[in-house]
């Protein structure tokens, strides 16, 4: 099965947001690959990121949470999936759920530690905080990032 495009998902979460009952809320989807959320001239009281970074390098993390804190309200709230490595295996590929995702440290599908996480907090001057456990069908855990 071909992977999905930029485009597919997009029309897809759109469809989601209609059969959920949210579109009325006026929910904001972009795909902008330098994360430039300061183009939608908002500010944001909830940013949701699923599944994105598992496919991002940790400079791209970075870069989304230095540029989410820019458009996000002091007491916003940033959301974020991620597959978990424990810190002292982190080199190690490791297998997430049952249906065999496999995630690297150096290859796409990424994987990071909570103490990672908590590095690229301090670099973009946010508090993160672990969620966890979510009921991802591929053992995703959940960040939470706030203002410091």
């Amino acid at each position: 099965m071909a992977p999905m495009s930029m485009t597919s998902l997009i029309e897809a979460a759109h469809i989601e947001l209609v059969t959920s009952d949210l579109a009325s809320k006026n929910p904001v989807l972009r795909v902008d690959k330098n994360f430039e959320l300061g183009r939608l001239n908002a500010e944001f009281d909830f940013i949701l990121a699923q599944s994105l970074f598992t496919h991002l390098f940790s400079n791209h993390i970075i870069r989304c949470l230095v540029n989410v804190k820019r458009v996000m309200k002091p007491r916003g709230k940033f959301f974020a999936s991620f597959l978990e490595a424990p810190e002292k295996a982190w080199l190690e590929p490791i297998l997430h759920g049952t249906n065999g995702i496999v995630s690297q440290y150096d290859c796409d599908p990424f994987h990071q530690s909570i103490e990672e996480y908590e590095i690229f907090s301090d670099f973009a001057e946010l508090n993160v905080k672990y969620i966890g456990d979510w009921g991802h069908p591929r053992n995703a855990k959940m960040l939470l990032f706030t203002h410091k």
